[in-house]
């Protein structure tokens, strides 16, 4: 379905993005598991900066696919915890672009065993930090994309539907961001940002159809000679 989308995006970003920077950014490790996927990392300052910094893109798409092949589950698991680890360090240090990097080869790595119960947790955790790493680096689509994966491991991971939620917002997807954000809250009721996302998404889409409202009563106010006033013979 195509949702809630158009020039509502635009506005909407607007009034949404200081929620963006307030998305977790994990002291060791971003897919770690507490109240609120959401929350700052324990021990740490308010995670203020989870979109980049000016000019600090993740395009570093890495098709190797092939490096994996011929190996066993057991090697590419140790293999992509090996790359989790790296990718940790990377986000911690706010490289995004190479924890983007890390975590997708990760991924990579793990795709082809994603059946096997051993790879199956990390394979998780993976999809959950690279979404939280595509976050970071403002690439909507890729973010939704891992979240979807990561919920396809595990349905109703509240990490998950809260990234894909937050990702959607930022992408228009309107409808959709406010399914994932409310199924976000129903599994995790305490988690204060999803239920700050929500609120403000909820009023900024209101705000708009009230918008849309006022202009359309503007149009055919005066027996509408907003729209038709230079003809209707």
């Amino acid at each position: 379905g195509g949702g809630t989308r158009g020039v509502w995006s635009m506005d909407l970003s607007s009034d949404v993005q200081e929620l963006g920077r307030r998305l977790e950014a994990a002291e060791d490790n971003p897919e770690t598991t507490n109240s609120s996927p959401g929350a700052e990392a324990p021990d740490t300052e308010a995670s203020s900066d989870i979109l980049p910094d000016p000019g600090d893109t993740c395009d570093s798409d890495d098709d190797s696919d092939d490096l994996w092949d011929g190996q066993s589950v057991s090697e590419c698991i140790d293999a992509a915890s090996a790359l989790k680890a790296e990718g940790n360090e990377h986000f911690k240090a706010q490289r995004n672009q190479d924890a983007h990097a890390s975590y997708q080869q990760g991924v990579r790595c793990l795709s082809r065993h994603k059946v096997e119960a051993d790879a199956a947790p990390l394979l998780l955790s993976l999809h959950l930090n690279l979404a939280a790493a595509c976050i970071r680096c403002e690439k909507w689509e890729d973010a939704a994309a891992s979240a979807s994966s990561a919920l396809d491991l595990e349905e109703g991971s509240a990490k998950a539907l809260f990234r894909r939620g937050v990702a959607r917002s930022r992408m228009g997807y309107l409808d959709e961001a406010k399914a994932d954000l409310v199924a976000c809250c129903r599994v995790d009721p305490k988690n204060r940002d999803a239920r700050t996302e929500l609120a403000t998404l909820t009023e900024a889409v209101q705000r708009r159809k009230e918008s849309a409202k006022k202009g359309l009563e503007g149009l055919f106010s005066n027996g509408g000679e907003g729209v038709y006033k230079d003809g209707g013979g």
